[in-house]
């Protein structure tokens, strides 16, 4: 009988190698939008559960690759008075899954990018990146969702026009590369297409057509306002996680309004020229809230502006209201145009 040699192999050997070797594991929850419609609370809100972690920062932007491209072919080809800093500066899936290298057993892992909504790319690079993925998109009355994202464009630096009337008669010279201030902070200029970014139904859609409809939840603002614990558990159990934990339920933002414009946009190009804009956010918020921002009451929009915008909005909203399968038009008072 011939000798034979038995090789002893460390088990622990093998569990690092194998562990090392496994792919890294990918975000499952994605809110996609809408801006100015609660996604931030929501990221809040949701970070506080055992089961779910966030990302940190909130907003990774990285799906958006049409808006990428639009970020870059802007500051190649327009003269701008301050140097943007970079808004979109994860690129590469390695990049992405970094800020996720915290998370460690938790049933949900996700990040919240108002972005995704207005992409025409977006829903389907969520798709291919991870098919089982949850959607959640959070909806406003479109019309006061302008306003209020006008108001945001303001204090961020993006528009300059402080009219906001004056600001939705440019849009269509937007469109076509006019109007665009050199000496605003507009990252892209669809970021002024006020109108564009309001038209919720096709942007919805993009969605319902790669996912499954039980893979989507839609929120609406309003509703999610009124009651954020019902809402909160709806959202538990949509992501089928532990509806009995409550968070601490906090408002997550004071509208203010911008004491210094011009300081505040020169602030925030000495700050983020050649500066990552991730770990620099948050100071951004602070002290261009602090020493730029006035808490004052949310400015109200004009009526008869108002009432001509909901006429103009009518159709989208009846749209909308059939992909979601819920009566916008009542829920949002477009019936009564009050």
């Amino acid at each position: 009988m011939k000798p034979f040699m038995v090789t002893v192999v460390n088990p622990d050997l093998i569990k690092k190698i194998r562990i090392e070797e496994l792919p890294p594991r990918k975000p499952n929850l994605f809110i996609v939008g809408a801006a100015k419609s609660g996604t931030t609370a929501l990221h809040i809100f949701l970070d506080q559960h055992p089961d779910v972690f966030m990302s940190k920062p909130k907003e990774l932007r990285f799906f958006c690759k049409d808006i990428h491209q639009e970020f870059d072919d802007f500051y190649r080809t327009n003269k701008r008075f301050f140097k943007k800093y970079n808004f979109y500066p994860c690129r590469t899936e390695k990049e992405y899954l970094s800020f996720f290298k915290d998370w460690k057993n938790e049933k949900i892992a996700g990040e919240s990018s108002p972005q995704y909504l207005y992409s025409k790319v977006a829903a389907q690079e969520i798709q291919k990146f991870n098919p089982d993925a949850k959607i959640i998109i959070m909806l406003r009355n479109p019309v006061n969702w302008i306003f209020s994202n006008y108001l945001q464009a303001l204090r961020s630096g993006d528009e300059t026009v402080r009219n906001f009337e004056k600001a939705l008669s440019l849009e269509e010279e937007r469109t076509k590369g006019k109007q665009l201030d050199k000496f605003s902070l507009l990252a892209q200029p669809s970021s002024l297409f006020y109108f564009e970014w309001a038209r919720f139904a096709e942007q919805v859609k993009r969605y319902l057509d790669v996912f499954n409809r039980r893979q989507i939840k839609i929120i609406i603002y309003e509703e999610f306002k009124k009651d954020n614990a019902k809402v909160y558990r709806e959202i538990l159990e949509f992501l089928g996680v532990d509806q009995n934990f409550v968070p601490e339920f906090k408002p997550v933002y004071v509208t203010k309004k911008v004491a210094f414009p011009r300081l505040l946009i020169l602030w925030r190009s000495l700050l983020f020229t050649k500066m990552s804009y991730f770990p620099l956010s948050a100071l951004n918020r602070f002290i261009g809230g602090k020493f730029f921002g006035k808490e004052r009451k949310i400015p109200s929009m004009d009526l008869s502006l108002k009432m001509e915008l909901m006429k103009k909005f009518k159709p989208e909203v009846e749209r909308l209201g059939k992909l979601v399968g819920r009566d916008l038009i009542s829920l949002w008072k477009y019936d009564t145009n009050e």
